[in-house]
């Protein structure tokens, strides 16, 4: 696999064999509020091959300032749509895949197929935390 100029910082940091295992990592960010859209785009500029991005909550004008990405125009747009047209514009080698979804128990195991190699908990609600929890034991 070639690996684009853009990365060779993160190439000189980890070395070219792990460079290559964050190309094939499959990543979901669940929650993109203050921790999770932060969390999102510096996976997807470090070179995270699949990014899942997980929220049901549309933006505000009162998580402007939580937002790296967001402008006052995306205000009432989902936050997975905002996030994702971004980090696909910044990012296109990352392939970014969007769930529309409240995370808690009934949802998970269609959230979480298929099983992804590592999850980024920003969930700031303590039973779907809870649950997130549970089904990773």
């Amino acid at each position: 696999m070639e690996v684009q100029r853009r990365f060779d910082r993160v190439v000189d940091s980890l070395g070219r064999d792990s460079f290559l295992a964050v190309r094939r990592a499959d990543v979901t960010v669940i929650g993109l509020g203050g921790v999770g859209c932060h969390a999102a785009a510096a996976l997807a500029r470090s070179g995270i091959g699949i990014l899942r991005l997980v929220d049901f909550d549309k933006l505000t004008e009162t998580s402007l300032n939580r937002n790296p990405i967001a402008g006052s125009w995306d205000c009432g747009g989902y936050k997975v749509d905002i996030v994702a047209d971004q980090l696909r514009g910044t990012c296109p080698d990352t392939r970014v895949e969007t769930i529309t979804e409240f995370f808690h128990s009934d949802t998970a195991d269609s959230i979480l197929k298929p099983v992804p190699d590592a999850v980024v908990d920003a969930i700031d609600s303590l039973n779907p935390k809870t649950s997130l929890l549970e089904v990773l034991r």
